[in-house]
């Protein structure tokens, strides 16, 4: 299963919205739409290091993501 991330619209304002866990794009697309929901992406890792510190997988300045 994957997280997938959402947003929803209200007067003109995005906010962020619930995950929604589903084995693919197209199941979680569909979920979103039931609901209303904009789906924004997929969360890929969050790293966690001894010190109990966390991030998001450290990805090259350089890359876009959308």
């Amino acid at each position: 299963m994957k997280i997938f991330l959402t947003e929803f619209e209200m007067n003109d304002i995005r906010f962020p919205g619930p995950n929604i866990v589903a084995a693919s794009w197209e199941v979680a697309e569909q979920a979103a739409v039931d609901n209303n929901l904009i789906l924004v992406g997929e969360l890929d890792n969050i790293l966690v290091d001894s010190t109990g510190s966390y991030s998001y997988q450290d990805l090259p300045q350089d890359k876009t993501i959308h």
